[in-house]
């Protein structure tokens, strides 16, 4: 039980996933973790795609660290962020 207990606290990670949409047919997982894996460690991305709805969900292992993330990036790339040329729809699920 304290096994399964502390799984699930690990797994209650707070401010660390992002939801992206706007993702065009030419991304992929590692151009997502590509994008982010410089400002945070990425723990695993879902990515979905969909009859043309690609989205994807970025998890980071530290708290908090999505917006972090988001903030860094934007302010590398001139406060726009696009991926394979599909501008990005990005917030932090808190």
């Amino acid at each position: 039980q304290e096994a399964e207990d502390a799984y699930l606290k690990q797994q209650k990670v707070l401010g660390a996933i992002l939801h992206i949409k706007g993702l065009n047919s030419e991304a992929s997982r590692e151009n997502i973790k590509e994008l982010f894996d410089n400002y945070g460690t990425v723990r695993f991305i879902d990515f979905k795609k969909d009859q043309g709805l690609e989205e994807a969900y970025v998890r980071f292992a530290e708290e908090n660290k999505a917006k972090e993330a988001l903030e860094k990036v934007l302010e590398a790339n001139n406060g726009e962020l696009k991926l394979k040329d599909a501008k990005l729809d990005v917030r932090v699920l808190e």
